[in-house]
């Protein structure tokens, strides 16, 4: 288990609401079409932004305290600088501080927490809206390649991968990009242009026999008056694992961050340990349960029918009052 520390108006706001614009409409389902918007908690952000990043080197030592801080340091370079304004429908809109639009933060600064951003809601998005599992970084599987990825004689890859509910592949290209004045879904932007123009894709045709049916392209916008999203569907092929292979990949990455084994989940969450220092910052515990552990270690060939029902069992046990099960099935608790 591994505990980090969220703010207390992100960890306790049950419904953030991300205007969403999207491009070449038609080629999505038409439940998105009619409402493209993303909906989620805070902490369901934060589940994205810890399992977002670029985690080869962690794999290289699983028991590292650097995995600890590898995982607050997601939080807080999403968190920072950012905060959320009621939208009058009993919900939250995020929006940039004012300081973030200032002289004071460098212009390398905001690009470095826009491109947390911009992973972070392409992960909640594609997991909320798409129900896409096990989305996480693309160089999981890349860095275990044995050839490069090329195309035209550069090396080329997508920034996430995931697999959709029919048991296909999905590539994602994230973006953050700071917007021009005040959201208007009229108003278009270079990133929009870039992202259906597909620059960052055509990468070598996959293998194992199986190619991604849909491949997106998501860019987190920061407005003056709020964050939104532009998401649209580049058609391009990338270089893919099998299912087993991938589930295997993801969760040996959770297992190094979450730290499992060091710590059970016990007794009373309001008697687990209290941070001392600021009043405003919540723990959050992030757990990954023996059993999803066992049956990735004798996992071979993909079922959905047995992972559903290790879903219902999942949840079924650790579902409860200030505890949330994740679609991948960690167990994140909010300290009371």
């Amino acid at each position: 288990m591994v505990t980090v520390l969220v703010p207390y108006w992100v960890a306790m706001t049950q419904s953030i609401h991300v205007q969403t614009k999207l491009g070449n409409r038609s080629t999505f389902p038409l439940v998105i079409q009619n409402n493209p918007d993303l909906q989620v908690t805070g902490v369901e952000l934060v589940h994205a932004a810890v399992f977002s990043g670029r985690p080869w080197t962690l794999l290289s030592a699983p028991s590292s305290v650097e995995n600890r801080r590898f995982a607050q340091w997601r939080v807080d370079s999403f968190v920072n600088l950012l905060e959320g304004k009621s939208n009058g429908a009993g919900g939250v809109t995020l929006r940039r501080t004012s300081e973030f639009f200032g002289i004071e933060v460098d212009p390398t600064e905001k690009s470095q927490l826009n491109y947390i951003l911009g992973g972070t809601l392409a992960k909640a998005y594609l997991s909320k809206k798409l129900g896409i599992g096990w989305i996480a970084h693309y160089t999981l599987f890349s860095k275990r390649l044995t050839s490069p990825i090329l195309q035209g004689g550069r090396r080329t890859e997508p920034d996430y991968i995931g697999v959709d509910l029919n048991g296909n592949f999905i590539v994602a290209e994230a973006k953050g990009r700071i917007g021009q004045g005040k959201f208007s879904l009229k108003r278009s932007h270079s990133i929009e242009k870039e992202l259906n123009q597909k620059r960052q894709t055509g990468v070598v045709a996959s293998v194992n026999g199986s190619n991604p049916v849909n491949r997106y392209g998501v860019a987190a916008m920061s407005y003056v008056d709020q964050i939104s999203l532009f998401v649209t569907d580049p058609d391009e092929n990338y270089v893919v694992p099998t299912i087993s292979q991938w589930v295997s990949i993801y969760y040996a990455y959770v297992q190094s961050i979450c730290q499992t084994g060091t710590s059970e989940m016990e007794g009373n969450v309001a008697e687990s340990q209290r941070f001392e220092g600021e009043p405003s910052l919540v723990p959050v515990d992030i757990f990954l349960p023996q059993e999803v552990i066992t049956w990735v270690e004798n996992l071979e060939d993909f079922d959905f029918e047995r992972f559903s029902a290790l879903t219902e069992s999942i949840r079924n046990k650790y579902s409860g009052a200030n505890r949330i099960v994740m679609t991948d099935l960690t167990v994140w608790t909010i300290r009371s």
